[in-house]
């Protein structure tokens, strides 16, 4: 089922060229969640972002995060 929202067009194009397809919905019905991502830095000013691999469904792995997290927290 459709959103009944209109969106952005600009919204909307940047979407289908990223993804290959129109959005269906808003972000406030959407039920994908956001994804964990963590800042590293590898060097003093080298900084890179990891992405926590999310389910086949959109949700976040709980065990993932909880990994990644620890791994993130315990090289501070």
């Amino acid at each position: 089922m459709a959103c009944a929202v209109t969106l952005p067009r600009l919204r909307v194009e940047i979407y289908t060229e990223l993804f290959g397809s129109a959005p269906t919905r808003c972000t406030q019905c959407s039920t994908a969640e956001a994804p964990v991502v963590l800042m590293n830095y590898g060097h003093k000013t080298g900084g890179h972002i990891t992405v926590v691999p999310q389910n086949a469904d959109g949700s976040n792995n709980s065990e993932r995060v909880r990994q990644a997290m620890r791994a993130y927290m315990r090289a501070r």
